[in-house]
């Protein structure tokens, strides 16, 4: 088994996390994922879905700053 992975996260973060917590964590346990595979509750999120969510939230925000320094 993998060793746990500890992030210091602001305490705004820590609440989103917990609140998403009651939905994705295993309801028998207190192991689980924040961010679940489609398929497969029990795995985590594709590697390449988080990579291609981020690109195009990037390509968003540099569409609109564009479009924002162009017209005014």
């Amino acid at each position: 088994m993998r060793r746990k992975h500890y992030v210091p996260l602001c305490h705004q973060a820590l609440a989103i996390l917990e609140e998403l917590k009651d939905f994705t964590y295993d309801v028998n346990g207190d192991h689980g994922f924040i961010l679940t595979g489609c398929c497969d509750a029990m795995k985590p999120m594709s590697e390449n879905t988080i990579n291609e969510a981020l690109s195009l939230i990037v390509f968003c925000i540099f569409k609109h700053m564009v479009f924002f320094v162009k017209y005014f």
